[in-house]
């Protein structure tokens, strides 16, 4: 059994003594060093962004300096205003950046033709890095670095290397069937890549691994995503065999 395993939405949950988890339908993270704070994750509205910054509050006063988008989906960066109000400074991908301009309306649409009202459009970040990037909150080092084509083409990975916790965005998700990529974009479990990140990302052999989505993640919980994705390669690809129809598919 997973020791970390929530026991509800909207929970704080210690995985170091300097990083935490808020466990939401979307999870966010953060990371205390010694002259800041940094925010891995907005969360998908205002009223989930405030209780991450409640729950921050309520285990340090220390200044919130930096929020890292790990990708592009709306559920991860609705919270940016938020932090920036803060004094944050907001840090993705340079490809993140450009994917919350240009696929913003198509995601907005298909978002909203499944009942969800998004509201304003993110606050964009203001540095962008490319392949990698380095924070020090204070004795405390951040490798912010491009993992990849996951669930998304613009996958970033956080390693907080001191404590040994990777914030893996949705390249990893727990307790949860995994998105393949939304239906408008060629992305996802597209030539095997996903897969193919998962494993960079456990070559690391990080202590806990925050997933985007679910209880934090261990052996297990990887084997069952990778499970998953294989299972499903597997599949289509004997219907695609038999000459079976999108719709058949």
């Amino acid at each position: 059994m997973n020791p970390f395993a929530p026991r509800k939405y909207g929970e704080l949950q210690k995985i170091t003594d300097r990083v935490y988890i808020y466990r939401n339908i979307t999870n966010s993270s953060f990371v205390i060093g010694d002259r800041g704070v940094a925010v891995i994750d907005t969360q998908v509205n205002f009223p989930t962004a405030i209780q991450v910054l409640k729950s921050i509050r309520s285990v340090t006063d220390k200044p919130i300096t930096h929020v890292i988008n790990t990708h592009y989906h709306w559920d991860h960066t609705n919270g940016n205003q938020l932090f920036k109000n803060e004094g944050a400074e907001i840090i993705s991908s340079k490809l993140t950046r450009e994917f919350m301009v240009d696929r913003a309306p198509r995601q907005k649409e298909f978002l909203s033709g499944r009942g969800f009202e998004l509201g304003n459009d993110p606050f964009l970040p203001e540095k962008t890095f490319e392949n990698e990037f380095t924070i020090d909150l204070g004795n405390m080092p951040l490798r912010l670095f491009f993992a990849g084509k996951a669930e998304s083409d613009d996958a970033t990975a956080i390693h907080a290397s001191k404590e040994n916790v990777l914030m893996a965005g949705d390249t990893i998700m727990t307790g949860s069937f995994p998105i393949f990529g939304q239906p408008c974009w060629d992305e996802g479990l597209q030539d095997n890549e996903w897969p193919e990140v998962i494993a960079r990302l456990v070559a690391l052999k990080p202590a806990h691994i925050v997933p985007g989505h679910g209880p934090l993640a261990y052996e297990a919980e990887v084997k069952l995503l990778l499970n998953i994705q294989n299972y499903f390669l597997e599949e289509v690809k004997k219907l695609i065999d038999r000459g079976s129809t999108l719709d058949q598919i």
